[in-house]
């Protein structure tokens, strides 16, 4: 009986070996392929929120600020019924589905996708509140500078959406364009 016990347990042995070694190679890769999904999806949202930006960007700079606020006094100046209008910003689709994961993207990327976003929620806000009838009923001079603002809250939003996209740009490894196109404020 002796003899059959060592060769039995240095086939359990081995046999345990080999198990071990299988689990250890399975979890390793599967820590791999983890690794590699999760790098695939934070592209994914880089490129997909750089997308959403540029067409902002591209939006924005065809608004020449300087022309429509010279536009808008003038319309002022020629009634003193006249109360501009302004629209609501487009909503935001892939931002806003992909806001409740954004700390999986890279730190160099948040900090300027935070920045424009709230600036364009400020802007937003500004918006609706110059939608309001009380806006309507402000005296003409009041709601002239209050679109002044809006122009000002607007510019800026541009500038933050372009830092936000190279920022996008940098962490993609792409080199940033977006800065020189157009004619911009």
């Amino acid at each position: 009986m002796n003899t059959w016990i060592g060769p039995a347990l240095i086939a359990a042995v081995i046999s345990s070996l080999v198990t071990a070694v299988g689990w250890l190679v399975n979890y390793r890769t599967s820590l791999g392929l983890e690794k590699e999904r999760r790098l695939e999806r934070v592209r994914d949202f880089q490129i997909a929120l750089r997308a959403e930006i540029r067409s902002e960007v591209h939006h924005l700079k065809e608004v020449d600020f300087a022309a429509n606020l010279a536009k808008i006094e003038t319309r002022y100046a020629k009634s003193k019924d006249y109360s501009v209008l302004v629209t609501s910003l487009v909503r935001h689709v892939v931002f806003d589905t992909l806001v409740k994961e954004i700390y999986v993207l890279p730190e160099a990327v948040i900090d300027p996708l935070i920045l424009y976003a709230r600036q364009r929620q400020i802007v937003d806000q500004f918006a609706a509140d110059m939608r309001l009838d009380s806006f309507r009923h402000t005296p003409q001079a009041q709601q002239l500078e209050m679109y002044r603002k809006y122009l000002d809250l607007m510019s800026h939003m541009l500038r933050l959406a372009q830092e936000a996209v190279a920022a996008l740009d940098s962490a993609l490894g792409k080199k940033s364009e977006i800065n020189n196109r157009g004619p911009g404020p």
